[in-house]
Protein backbone atom coordinates (compact mmCIF):
# COMPACT_ATOMS: atom_id res chain seq x y z
CA UNK A 1 0.00 0.00 0.00
CA UNK A 2 2.46 2.22 0.98
CA UNK A 3 4.49 1.67 -2.66
CA UNK A 4 1.25 2.70 -3.98
CA UNK A 5 0.88 5.99 -2.55
CA UNK A 6 4.63 6.81 -3.72
CA UNK A 7 3.78 5.73 -6.92
CA UNK A 8 0.76 8.59 -7.16
CA UNK A 9 2.77 11.14 -5.08
CA UNK A 10 5.70 10.61 -7.79
CA UNK A 11 3.32 10.70 -10.59
CA UNK A 12 1.41 13.44 -9.20
CA UNK A 13 4.95 15.91 -8.88
CA UNK A 14 5.84 14.59 -12.76
CA UNK A 15 2.30 16.06 -14.05
CA UNK A 16 3.30 19.59 -11.86
CA UNK A 17 6.63 19.80 -13.35
CA UNK A 18 5.22 19.39 -16.99
CA UNK A 19 2.72 21.92 -16.33
CA UNK A 20 5.41 24.32 -15.08
CA UNK A 21 7.45 24.10 -17.91
CA UNK A 22 4.26 23.92 -20.53
CA UNK A 23 3.24 26.99 -18.93
CA UNK A 24 7.12 28.61 -19.02
CA UNK A 25 6.87 28.51 -22.77
CA UNK A 26 3.72 29.15 -23.60
CA UNK A 27 2.47 32.58 -20.99
CA UNK A 28 5.48 33.75 -20.10
CA UNK A 29 7.94 33.33 -23.79
CA UNK A 30 10.81 33.36 -22.24
CA UNK A 31 12.69 33.08 -25.10
CA UNK A 32 14.51 36.70 -24.34
CA UNK A 33 12.22 39.02 -22.62
CA UNK A 34 11.31 40.37 -26.16
CA UNK A 35 10.08 37.83 -28.13
CA UNK A 36 12.88 36.24 -29.76
CA UNK A 37 13.87 32.82 -30.50
CA UNK A 38 17.17 30.98 -29.20
CA UNK A 39 16.97 28.45 -31.27
CA UNK A 40 18.83 29.87 -34.37
CA UNK A 41 17.64 27.85 -37.42
CA UNK A 42 20.23 25.08 -39.55
CA UNK A 43 22.02 26.32 -41.96
CA UNK A 44 21.78 25.47 -45.50
CA UNK A 45 24.09 22.11 -45.95
CA UNK A 46 23.71 22.78 -50.14
CA UNK A 47 26.12 25.87 -49.86
CA UNK A 48 29.61 26.32 -51.26
CA UNK A 49 32.49 28.43 -49.93
CA UNK A 50 35.98 29.49 -50.50
CA UNK A 51 38.21 30.30 -47.86
CA UNK A 52 39.87 33.31 -47.49
CA UNK A 53 42.93 33.99 -44.85
CA UNK A 54 40.90 32.96 -41.39
CA UNK A 55 37.18 33.55 -42.51
CA UNK A 56 34.95 31.98 -45.43
CA UNK A 57 33.29 33.59 -48.28
CA UNK A 58 29.90 31.98 -49.23
CA UNK A 59 30.29 31.10 -53.42
CA UNK A 60 27.13 29.43 -54.54
CA UNK A 61 24.01 27.43 -53.11
CA UNK A 62 21.84 24.36 -54.43
CA UNK A 63 18.16 24.53 -55.66
CA UNK A 64 16.79 25.49 -52.00
CA UNK A 65 13.12 27.34 -51.09
CA UNK A 66 15.25 29.08 -48.07
CA UNK A 67 18.72 30.14 -47.60
CA UNK A 68 20.34 30.21 -44.47
CA UNK A 69 23.74 31.31 -44.15
CA UNK A 70 26.07 29.88 -40.67
CA UNK A 71 27.73 32.78 -39.00
CA UNK A 72 30.56 29.91 -38.92
CA UNK A 73 31.84 27.29 -41.46
CA UNK A 74 34.25 25.11 -39.99
CA UNK A 75 35.06 27.23 -36.98
CA UNK A 76 36.01 29.78 -38.77
CA UNK A 77 33.18 33.31 -39.32
CA UNK A 78 31.57 33.37 -42.44
CA UNK A 79 32.52 37.17 -43.14
CA UNK A 80 31.18 37.64 -46.78
CA UNK A 81 28.66 36.58 -49.93
CA UNK A 82 30.99 36.47 -53.12
CA UNK A 83 29.72 38.50 -56.03
CA UNK A 84 31.19 38.58 -59.38
CA UNK A 85 30.61 40.63 -62.75
CA UNK A 86 27.04 39.24 -64.36
CA UNK A 87 26.53 36.38 -61.92
CA UNK A 88 26.44 36.16 -58.19
CA UNK A 89 26.58 33.47 -55.32
CA UNK A 90 22.65 33.59 -55.80
CA UNK A 91 22.07 34.95 -58.91
CA UNK A 92 18.99 33.63 -60.35
CA UNK A 93 18.16 31.60 -57.93
CA UNK A 94 14.06 30.92 -57.16
CA UNK A 95 14.54 30.58 -53.01
CA UNK A 96 11.73 33.18 -51.12
CA UNK A 97 13.58 33.56 -48.31
CA UNK A 98 17.46 34.39 -46.56
CA UNK A 99 18.76 35.04 -43.46
CA UNK A 100 22.43 36.57 -43.27
CA UNK A 101 24.43 36.18 -39.95
CA UNK A 102 25.65 39.16 -37.98
CA UNK A 103 28.88 37.84 -39.06
CA UNK A 104 28.89 38.92 -42.54
CA UNK A 105 30.28 42.40 -43.86
CA UNK A 106 30.27 42.27 -47.28
CA UNK A 107 27.45 41.40 -49.92
CA UNK A 108 29.11 41.32 -52.80
CA UNK A 109 27.81 42.52 -56.43
CA UNK A 110 25.49 40.48 -58.18
CA UNK A 111 25.23 38.80 -55.29
CA UNK A 112 21.17 38.44 -55.31
CA UNK A 113 20.42 39.29 -58.90
CA UNK A 114 17.90 38.20 -60.70
CA UNK A 115 16.32 36.31 -57.85
CA UNK A 116 12.57 37.17 -58.72
CA UNK A 117 10.86 35.04 -55.87
CA UNK A 118 13.13 36.50 -52.98
CA UNK A 119 10.55 38.28 -50.82
CA UNK A 120 12.02 38.22 -46.96
CA UNK A 121 15.98 39.40 -46.72
CA UNK A 122 16.31 38.40 -42.21
CA UNK A 123 19.54 40.78 -41.34
CA UNK A 124 19.93 41.18 -37.56
CA UNK A 125 20.23 44.17 -35.64
CA UNK A 126 23.50 44.08 -34.58
CA UNK A 127 24.94 42.61 -38.12
CA UNK A 128 28.37 43.63 -38.90
CA UNK A 129 27.28 44.53 -42.70
CA UNK A 130 29.16 47.70 -44.13
CA UNK A 131 28.87 47.33 -47.84
CA UNK A 132 26.36 46.34 -50.25
CA UNK A 133 27.75 45.38 -54.09
CA UNK A 134 26.22 47.11 -57.38
CA UNK A 135 23.21 45.56 -58.68
CA UNK A 136 23.72 43.59 -55.44
CA UNK A 137 19.59 42.62 -55.24
CA UNK A 138 19.37 44.05 -58.36
CA UNK A 139 15.24 42.58 -60.38
CA UNK A 140 14.44 41.16 -56.80
CA UNK A 141 11.03 42.12 -58.09
CA UNK A 142 9.21 40.38 -55.28
CA UNK A 143 11.39 41.37 -52.28
CA UNK A 144 9.28 43.95 -49.87
CA UNK A 145 11.32 45.25 -47.51
CA UNK A 146 14.85 45.24 -46.21
CA UNK A 147 16.48 46.47 -43.28
CA UNK A 148 19.95 48.40 -43.81
CA UNK A 149 21.96 48.04 -40.72
CA UNK A 150 23.79 50.27 -38.76
CA UNK A 151 27.42 49.96 -40.24
CA UNK A 152 26.69 50.01 -43.95
CA UNK A 153 28.93 52.70 -45.48
CA UNK A 154 28.55 51.83 -49.13
CA UNK A 155 25.77 50.98 -50.93
CA UNK A 156 26.94 50.23 -54.61
CA UNK A 157 24.85 51.87 -58.24
CA UNK A 158 21.54 50.23 -59.05
CA UNK A 159 21.72 48.22 -56.16
CA UNK A 160 18.15 47.74 -55.38
CA UNK A 161 17.28 48.14 -59.47
CA UNK A 162 14.03 46.65 -60.61
CA UNK A 163 13.19 45.82 -56.89
CA UNK A 164 9.34 46.39 -58.09
CA UNK A 165 7.44 45.54 -54.77
CA UNK A 166 9.60 47.39 -52.58
CA UNK A 167 7.16 49.06 -49.95
CA UNK A 168 9.85 50.40 -47.37
CA UNK A 169 13.81 50.57 -46.30
CA UNK A 170 14.30 50.07 -42.27
CA UNK A 171 17.34 52.24 -41.58
CA UNK A 172 18.84 51.19 -38.37
CA UNK A 173 19.45 53.98 -35.50
CA UNK A 174 23.18 55.52 -36.11
CA UNK A 175 23.39 54.62 -39.54
CA UNK A 176 25.74 57.78 -40.33
CA UNK A 177 25.56 57.60 -44.22
CA UNK A 178 21.78 56.41 -45.35
CA UNK A 179 18.20 57.55 -43.75
CA UNK A 180 14.83 56.37 -44.52
CA UNK A 181 12.14 59.00 -45.17
CA UNK A 182 8.35 57.52 -46.11
CA UNK A 183 10.55 54.24 -46.91
CA UNK A 184 12.69 55.34 -49.62
CA UNK A 185 16.90 55.15 -49.01
CA UNK A 186 18.52 58.05 -48.96
CA UNK A 187 22.03 59.28 -49.16
CA UNK A 188 22.38 61.58 -46.07
CA UNK A 189 25.46 63.44 -47.02
CA UNK A 190 24.03 64.36 -50.41
CA UNK A 191 20.27 64.03 -49.99
CA UNK A 192 20.20 62.04 -52.76
CA UNK A 193 17.25 59.55 -53.07
CA UNK A 194 18.59 56.33 -54.22
CA UNK A 195 15.82 54.02 -53.96
CA UNK A 196 12.30 54.93 -53.93
CA UNK A 197 9.38 53.09 -53.13
CA UNK A 198 5.96 52.36 -53.18
CA UNK A 199 5.38 56.08 -51.50
CA UNK A 200 4.47 58.84 -53.76
CA UNK A 201 5.93 61.37 -51.94
CA UNK A 202 9.49 62.37 -52.16
CA UNK A 203 10.90 64.44 -48.43
CA UNK A 204 11.22 67.94 -48.87
CA UNK A 205 14.70 66.56 -47.55
CA UNK A 206 15.54 66.22 -51.00
CA UNK A 207 17.72 67.81 -53.26
CA UNK A 208 18.74 64.86 -55.72
CA UNK A 209 17.00 61.77 -56.96
CA UNK A 210 19.41 59.91 -58.56
CA UNK A 211 18.88 57.32 -61.99
CA UNK A 212 16.40 54.96 -62.08
CA UNK A 213 15.34 55.39 -58.59
CA UNK A 214 11.59 54.74 -59.48
CA UNK A 215 12.04 52.35 -62.40
CA UNK A 216 9.84 49.29 -62.34
CA UNK A 217 8.22 50.89 -59.31
CA UNK A 218 4.62 49.76 -58.99
CA UNK A 219 1.58 50.68 -56.64
CA UNK A 220 1.65 54.15 -57.04
CA UNK A 221 0.42 56.52 -60.64
CA UNK A 222 1.65 59.42 -59.01
CA UNK A 223 4.80 60.82 -57.55
CA UNK A 224 5.35 64.63 -55.76
CA UNK A 225 8.25 66.26 -55.93
CA UNK A 226 9.24 69.41 -53.87
CA UNK A 227 11.11 72.46 -55.42
CA UNK A 228 13.83 71.67 -53.21
CA UNK A 229 15.20 68.70 -55.49
CA UNK A 230 17.31 70.71 -57.90
CA UNK A 231 18.68 67.41 -59.87
CA UNK A 232 17.26 64.04 -61.58
CA UNK A 233 18.62 61.37 -62.83
CA UNK A 234 18.22 59.48 -66.25
CA UNK A 235 15.26 57.29 -66.27
CA UNK A 236 13.97 57.46 -62.66
CA UNK A 237 10.37 56.50 -63.24
CA UNK A 238 11.35 54.04 -66.22
CA UNK A 239 9.08 51.42 -66.52
CA UNK A 240 6.83 52.26 -63.37
CA UNK A 241 3.36 52.38 -63.02
CA UNK A 242 3.95 56.09 -62.52
CA UNK A 243 1.94 58.47 -65.04
CA UNK A 244 1.59 61.58 -63.22
CA UNK A 245 4.53 63.87 -61.90
CA UNK A 246 3.24 66.67 -58.90
CA UNK A 247 5.99 69.61 -58.76
CA UNK A 248 5.89 72.07 -56.17
CA UNK A 249 7.41 74.89 -57.84
CA UNK A 250 6.51 76.75 -61.60
CA UNK A 251 7.29 76.02 -64.69
CA UNK A 252 10.23 77.74 -64.53
CA UNK A 253 11.86 76.58 -61.47
CA UNK A 254 11.23 72.62 -63.53
CA UNK A 255 12.93 73.55 -66.23
CA UNK A 256 15.89 75.05 -63.99
CA UNK A 257 16.39 71.47 -62.87
CA UNK A 258 19.59 69.31 -63.63
CA UNK A 259 18.51 66.93 -66.14
CA UNK A 260 18.90 65.20 -69.72
CA UNK A 261 16.84 64.55 -72.37
CA UNK A 262 17.01 61.16 -71.66
CA UNK A 263 15.66 61.88 -67.91
CA UNK A 264 12.14 59.65 -69.90
CA UNK A 265 11.94 56.64 -71.22
CA UNK A 266 9.52 56.15 -74.13
CA UNK A 267 7.13 54.17 -72.04
CA UNK A 268 6.86 57.77 -69.95
CA UNK A 269 7.52 60.65 -72.31
CA UNK A 270 3.74 61.17 -72.13
CA UNK A 271 3.78 61.65 -68.61
CA UNK A 272 1.70 64.58 -67.08
CA UNK A 273 3.19 67.32 -65.16
CA UNK A 274 1.90 69.28 -63.09
CA UNK A 275 2.81 72.51 -61.54
CA UNK A 276 2.46 74.48 -58.09
CA UNK A 277 1.24 71.11 -56.78
CA UNK A 278 1.15 70.86 -52.80
CA UNK A 279 1.22 67.69 -50.44
CA UNK A 280 -2.02 67.54 -48.37
CA UNK A 281 -1.33 68.17 -44.90
CA UNK A 282 -0.01 64.50 -43.21
CA UNK A 283 -0.90 63.05 -40.21
CA UNK A 284 1.49 62.84 -37.47
CA UNK A 285 2.40 59.99 -36.10
CA UNK A 286 3.85 58.33 -32.99
CA UNK A 287 5.66 54.95 -32.69
CA UNK A 288 6.26 54.58 -29.33
CA UNK A 289 7.36 51.14 -28.11
CA UNK A 290 8.90 49.39 -25.26
CA UNK A 291 11.99 46.71 -25.64
CA UNK A 292 14.54 44.67 -23.56
CA UNK A 293 16.28 42.60 -26.12
CA UNK A 294 15.63 44.96 -29.11
CA UNK A 295 13.29 42.68 -31.02
CA UNK A 296 10.28 45.10 -30.90
CA UNK A 297 12.78 47.84 -31.91
CA UNK A 298 13.32 46.46 -34.79
CA UNK A 299 9.63 46.74 -35.57
CA UNK A 300 9.21 50.42 -34.16
CA UNK A 301 11.89 51.09 -36.88
CA UNK A 302 10.90 49.85 -39.99
CA UNK A 303 7.12 51.36 -38.99
CA UNK A 304 9.03 55.02 -38.80
CA UNK A 305 10.82 54.44 -41.85
CA UNK A 306 8.04 53.88 -43.80
CA UNK A 307 5.38 56.19 -42.19
CA UNK A 308 6.02 59.90 -42.90
CA UNK A 309 5.85 62.17 -40.54
CA UNK A 310 6.45 60.17 -38.00
CA UNK A 311 8.31 60.67 -34.60
CA UNK A 312 10.06 57.75 -32.81
CA UNK A 313 9.77 57.21 -29.11
CA UNK A 314 11.74 54.43 -26.74
CA UNK A 315 9.66 53.69 -23.15
CA UNK A 316 12.75 53.35 -21.65
CA UNK A 317 12.37 52.36 -17.63
CA UNK A 318 13.87 53.96 -14.79
CA UNK A 319 15.35 51.25 -13.49
CA UNK A 320 16.67 49.06 -16.61
CA UNK A 321 15.64 45.18 -17.17
CA UNK A 322 18.65 42.84 -16.26
CA UNK A 323 18.84 39.52 -17.59
CA UNK A 324 17.85 38.17 -13.43
CA UNK A 325 14.67 40.25 -13.80
CA UNK A 326 13.61 38.76 -17.29
CA UNK A 327 14.55 35.14 -16.27
CA UNK A 328 11.16 33.71 -16.30
CA UNK A 329 11.85 30.35 -14.68
CA UNK A 330 12.19 32.38 -11.64
CA UNK A 331 10.60 34.70 -8.60
CA UNK A 332 11.88 38.25 -11.04
CA UNK A 333 10.73 41.45 -11.39
CA UNK A 334 8.71 40.96 -15.03
CA UNK A 335 6.80 37.55 -13.25
CA UNK A 336 5.99 40.33 -9.82
CA UNK A 337 5.01 42.93 -12.07
CA UNK A 338 2.68 40.60 -14.52
CA UNK A 339 0.96 39.03 -11.56
CA UNK A 340 0.31 42.73 -10.00
CA UNK A 341 -2.05 44.22 -11.15
CA UNK A 342 -1.10 47.71 -9.34
CA UNK A 343 1.90 47.63 -10.95
CA UNK A 344 3.50 50.62 -12.56
CA UNK A 345 6.99 50.52 -13.48
CA UNK A 346 8.45 53.94 -13.22
CA UNK A 347 9.40 55.52 -16.88
CA UNK A 348 12.24 57.89 -17.51
CA UNK A 349 11.61 60.65 -19.88
CA UNK A 350 8.00 61.44 -21.25
CA UNK A 351 6.64 62.25 -24.89
CA UNK A 352 6.23 66.10 -25.43
CA UNK A 353 3.23 67.73 -26.91
CA UNK A 354 1.67 64.31 -26.86
CA UNK A 355 -1.87 65.75 -27.91
CA UNK A 356 -0.12 66.78 -31.02
CA UNK A 357 -0.35 63.36 -32.74
CA UNK A 358 -2.86 62.08 -34.59
CA UNK A 359 -2.34 58.34 -35.10
CA UNK A 360 -0.20 56.35 -32.26
CA UNK A 361 1.10 53.10 -32.93
CA UNK A 362 2.25 51.00 -29.65
CA UNK A 363 4.36 48.60 -29.47
CA UNK A 364 5.55 45.77 -26.78
CA UNK A 365 6.74 42.32 -26.38
CA UNK A 366 4.16 39.79 -24.89
CA UNK A 367 4.82 39.09 -21.06
CA UNK A 368 2.85 35.88 -19.79
CA UNK A 369 0.01 36.60 -22.26
CA UNK A 370 0.12 40.74 -21.78
CA UNK A 371 1.60 43.41 -22.75
CA UNK A 372 4.12 44.32 -19.61
CA UNK A 373 3.25 46.81 -17.01
CA UNK A 374 5.18 49.47 -18.06
CA UNK A 375 2.96 49.86 -21.05
CA UNK A 376 0.41 50.62 -18.36
CA UNK A 377 2.23 53.25 -16.76
CA UNK A 378 2.69 54.90 -20.38
CA UNK A 379 -0.80 55.96 -21.03
CA UNK A 380 -1.24 56.80 -17.49
CA UNK A 381 1.84 59.33 -17.17
CA UNK A 382 -0.73 61.84 -19.45
CA UNK A 383 -3.37 64.21 -18.23
CA UNK A 384 -4.73 63.68 -21.70
CA UNK A 385 -7.85 61.14 -22.68
CA UNK A 386 -6.49 60.87 -26.69
CA UNK A 387 -10.01 61.73 -27.66
CA UNK A 388 -10.07 61.02 -31.37
CA UNK A 389 -6.60 59.82 -31.44
CA UNK A 390 -6.18 56.39 -33.94
CA UNK A 391 -4.09 54.16 -31.71
CA UNK A 392 -2.46 50.86 -33.44
CA UNK A 393 -0.85 48.43 -30.88
CA UNK A 394 1.83 46.42 -32.21
CA UNK A 395 3.43 42.99 -30.29
CA UNK A 396 6.40 40.59 -30.85
CA UNK A 397 6.77 37.25 -29.27
CA UNK A 398 8.56 33.68 -30.12
CA UNK A 399 5.30 31.96 -30.00
CA UNK A 400 2.59 33.65 -27.92
CA UNK A 401 -0.58 35.71 -30.01
CA UNK A 402 -1.44 38.98 -29.37
CA UNK A 403 -4.62 37.84 -27.40
CA UNK A 404 -6.59 39.84 -25.53
CA UNK A 405 -3.17 42.01 -24.46
CA UNK A 406 -4.26 44.94 -26.77
CA UNK A 407 -8.09 45.31 -25.34
CA UNK A 408 -6.78 45.21 -22.11
CA UNK A 409 -5.09 48.42 -22.59
CA UNK A 410 -8.51 49.70 -23.90
CA UNK A 411 -9.43 51.13 -20.66
CA UNK A 412 -6.56 53.26 -20.56
CA UNK A 413 -7.66 55.70 -23.44
CA UNK A 414 -11.61 54.72 -23.86
CA UNK A 415 -12.31 57.36 -26.08
CA UNK A 416 -9.65 56.57 -28.37
CA UNK A 417 -10.21 55.13 -32.13
CA UNK A 418 -8.42 51.89 -31.18
CA UNK A 419 -7.26 49.36 -33.89
CA UNK A 420 -7.01 45.61 -33.77
CA UNK A 421 -3.08 45.46 -34.50
CA UNK A 422 -1.04 42.34 -34.67
CA UNK A 423 1.94 40.21 -34.28
CA UNK A 424 5.01 40.96 -36.53
CA UNK A 425 6.85 38.67 -36.61
CA UNK A 426 9.84 40.31 -39.02
CA UNK A 427 9.80 43.72 -40.22
CA UNK A 428 6.97 43.76 -42.63
CA UNK A 429 4.87 46.15 -41.15
CA UNK A 430 2.81 47.06 -44.47
CA UNK A 431 -0.40 45.29 -42.71
CA UNK A 432 -0.12 47.16 -39.75
CA UNK A 433 0.63 50.29 -41.64
CA UNK A 434 -2.68 49.44 -43.64
CA UNK A 435 -4.49 50.57 -40.35
CA UNK A 436 -3.87 54.08 -40.20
Amino acid sequence: MKKKNIFYVLLACVICLLFALAGCGNNGDTSGGDGEENKAPAPTASLEYSKEGNAYTVTGVGEETTVVIPAEHDGLPVTKIQGHHGTGAFAQKAFTSVTIPDTVTEIGQNTFYGCRELVTVNIGSDSKLTAIGNNAFSACSSLKNITIPKWVTTIGDMAFNNCASLEGFTVASGNAVYRSENGHLIESATNTLIRGVANGTVPESVTSIAQGAFRRTSGITELFIPKTVTEIGNYFIQDSTITKINYEGTEAEWNAIEKSSSMWNYGNREVQLAYGASVSVEQKVLVAYFSCTNTTEGVAEAIHGQVSNSYLYRITPAVPYTPADLNYNSDCRANREQNDDNARPEISGSVENIEQYDVIFIGYPIWWGQAPKIIYTFFESYDYDFDGVTIIPFCTSGSSPMGSSATKLHDLAPKANWKSGSRISGNNVSSLIAQM
